[in-house]
C-alpha cells in the first residue's frame, strides 16, 4: 500500500486541470507553454480570452534576510512577466503573498527576543528592497 506521502498517492487525489475555455479568443499569439501538471505543451489562453492574465505568485517567508535562491526565483518570474507584458502585450496582475507568521518566523522571533510582527515586517521590508535593487517590478 502506497504511503500519504507516495507522490504517486498524492497526484491520483488531485483534482483534474481543465484548459481554460473561454467564449471567444481575442488576443491569441500563439504562445504554448509547458504544463508540468499534465506534461504536455498547451496553448496559452487567458481565462477570459483577452488580455488579462491574472497571475498568483508564492511569496517569500520572511524570518531571515533574502539570499540567491530568491534572487534567481523572482528575476525568473520578473523576466516571464515582462514578456507577457512588453513582448507579447499581455495586462498581466501579478499578486504575491508574504507569509509573515509560521514557525520559522516564531522560533526566530523567540531567539531574538522581539515580537513576531517585528521580526517579520523587518524582513518584508528588506525583502522589498532588495528586489527594488535587483530591478524586480513589485507586484500589481
Amino acid at each position: 500500500m502506497a504511503s500519504s506521502s507516495d507522490p504517486t498517492t498524492a497526484a491520483a487525489k488531485m483534482a483534474p486541470w481543465h484548459a481554460p475555455n473561454p467564449d471567444s479568443v481575442s488576443h491569441d499569439v500563439g504562445l504554448r507553454i509547458m504544463n508540468s501538471l499534465t506534461r504536455e505543451k498547451n496553448r496559452f489562453v487567458t481565462m477570459g480570452g483577452g488580455r488579462e492574465v491574472y497571475w498568483y505568485m508564492c511569496g517569500p517567508t520572511v524570518y531571515a534576510p533574502s539570499h540567491m535562491g530568491h534572487a534567481r526565483t523572482y528575476l525568473g518570474f520578473d523576466i516571464i512577466r515582462r514578456i507577457l507584458s512588453d513582448y507579447f502585450h499581455y495586462d498581466v496582475n501579478l499578486i504575491m503573498n508574504i507569509t509573515d507568521i509560521d514557525d520559522k518566523i516564531i522560533d526566530r522571533a523567540a531567539e531574538q527576543g522581539i515580537a513576531c510582527e517585528e521580526l517579520s515586517r523587518k524582513f518584508e521590508q528588506e525583502f522589498h528592497e532588495d528586489m527594488q535593487l535587483l530591478g524586480v517590478s513589485p507586484p500589481n
